[in-house]
């Protein structure tokens, strides 16, 4: 029917407005798509209908469900054809998640509870390792950390630079940023597919106020020290080999940190001593 294949869908925010919660799908809804061969582009869209995702590109032939009537089909204005696909029973959404949820149920009782040795004795336990926690899962994990870790260390390397104009920590900072960049730089395709910063639920969580820069500072030491953390572990699960590197950048921060403080512990706690006199000057004054 044509050279190239654009397969357009609806977010879970577009199919909210027309569907109940049981039928949305999950993240990376465009990954569907995508793994079959004959696919080349993947769109989602927020609005109602396709319309304004297909106003743009403009193909030859729109290609949609049967259950739909021509006069609804959206877009259909911008094609020079209009072909209405044959409506398959037991093949719709909730069909098929119907039928994954009745599958996994029924692995469930076969593998239920897993028997585990421990000091002689046979105990029974759960398996509470949720069906979607995968490898995308891990890749999401790993990718979000990766950023806050690079994050962290550059508000830091930022603070040593333009703030306390000290070159050595600077570059002291700014390698170990380079060396956890570095670690898994082969996979950063692999890991950016499975980005998912628009239905990431820590999104909305409020940010906390950091007006001092010993503050910042230090937040943000913690953000890359706890990241760094994370990666150690979860890497463990994909990428076995690079576990022994996020441990040593991992101490590198800690030291890095230990040097930000010694050498400026006077200026930090004067900071603290600043900002603790007008909280009591600000109290007095409410009074």
């Amino acid at each position: 029917m044509g050279n190239v294949l654009v397969v357009t869908i609806n977010s879970n925010k577009s199919l909210s407005c027309l569907k109940d919660s049981q039928r949305l799908l999950s993240r990376k809804k465009e990954k569907l798509p995508l793994s079959l061969k004959p696919v080349d582009y993947a769109a989602v869209f927020d609005e109602h209908t396709p319309k304004e995702i297909l106003s743009e590109p403009r193909p030859d032939i729109l290609v949609t469900g049967g259950d739909y009537k021509l006069p609804e089909i959206a877009g259909k204005e911008y094609m020079k054809k209009v072909c209405r696909s044959p409506f398959v029973k037991e093949k719709s959404t909730m069909a098929l998640k119907k039928c994954k949820s009745e599958k996994y149920k029924a692995e469930s009782k076969v593998k239920g509870k897993i028997k585990v040795s421990s000091s002689n004795v046979s105990r029974y336990t759960e398996n509470v390792i949720p069906e979607n926690f995968n490898r995308e899962s891990v890749l999401r994990i790993i990718d979000a950390n990766l950023n806050r870790c690079r994050e962290g260390l550059r508000v830091v390397e930022d603070g040593m630079r333009f703030v306390l104009n000290d070159g050595f920590i600077y570059k002291k900072i700014r390698k170990i940023r380079h060396s956890v960049d570095k670690i898994l730089r082969n996979s950063y395709g692999e890991l950016i597919k499975e980005r998912d910063s628009f239905d990431d639920s820590g999104r909305q969580m409020p940010e906390m106020s950091k007006k001092e820069l010993t503050n910042i500072i230090i937040a943000n030491f913690k953000r890359a020290q706890e990241s760094l953390r994370v990666l150690e572990e979860y890497s463990k699960a994909l990428f076995p080999k690079t576990s022994a590197e996020f441990k040593k950048q991992r101490y590198a921060a800690y030291d890095a940190e230990k040097s930000v403080y010694l050498k400026y512990r006077m200026f930090l706690l004067q900071t603290e001593c600043k900002r603790a006199d007008s909280n009591t000057l600000t109290k007095k004054s409410l009074r």
